[in-house]
């Protein structure tokens, strides 16, 4: 089956606006009343048309930075910035999250373990 072209720019749309697959196939059966699997829009996604469409977008976007003010392009640009490098707090909060759960887990088995050792020689000590 092949789709009209304004389903294509539909389901483009949803992607450049943020939407995930998922939720391009919810907004177009509620909104448009337009039935489309999730492959479908994944296939979309992946076509040259969108390509083109984002390419063009991305060529727009950079042009109206271009022709802005100094104060707006640098804003700009540190948005983009912002977006393109990779968020190390965001990881190192993470790592050191996860080195506690598991320093957590560490003690409690250690523990638990000298519970059981030290319930084991009191019964040693009973039975002798």
């Amino acid at each position: 089956m092949t789709l009209s072209k304004t389903t294509t720019h539909l389901i483009v749309q949803c992607w450049c606006n943020g939407l995930t697959a998922v939720e391009t196939v919810d907004y177009l059966k509620e909104k448009h009343k337009i039935s489309v699997a999730l492959q479908t829009v994944y296939n979309h996604r992946k076509s040259l048309t969108a390509q083109d469409m984002v390419d063009e977008l991305l060529r727009q976007q950079n042009r109206d930075i271009a022709l802005a003010d100094r104060a707006l392009k640098l804003k700009y640009r540190d948005r983009v910035l912002a977006k393109l490098m990779p968020q190390k707090l965001a990881v190192d909060s993470i790592v050191n999250q996860t080195n506690t759960n598991i320093d957590e887990t560490v003690n409690s088995i250690i523990a638990f373990s000298r519970e059981q050792n030290a319930k084991a020689k009191q019964k040693e000590q009973e039975a002798e």
